[in-house]
């Protein structure tokens, strides 16, 4: 993972201030994750796979509330067209 990429992970997981959040997730301090940003350290490949589980379980979380938002939607729908017949 390239220091590019690794911001990029870092920032959509926990926005503008990810470093110190993402040290702590993967347990590491935040100066490592500083040094991995500015390329002067080398992240382990065991680490990259946290970082890698950890988008995929927001990607998961984004998807349940999209899927949840969508069906109440229509479940919406659904009640105000019998409301409608109803009058």
């Amino acid at each position: 993972m390239t220091p590019s990429e690794l911001q990029l992970r870092g920032q959509l997981l926990y926005g503008r201030q990810w470093q110190g959040d993402l040290a702590r997730n993967v347990g590491v301090s935040r100066w490592t994750v500083t040094e991995w940003k500015l390329g002067r350290a080398k992240i382990k490949p065991s680490i990259e796979k946290k970082i890698e589980e950890l988008m995929a379980r927001r990607a998961r979380m984004l998807r349940s509330m999209i899927s949840e938002n969508s069906t109440k939607k229509t479940e919406n729908r659904s009640k105000t067209t019998l409301m409608c017949e109803v009058f």
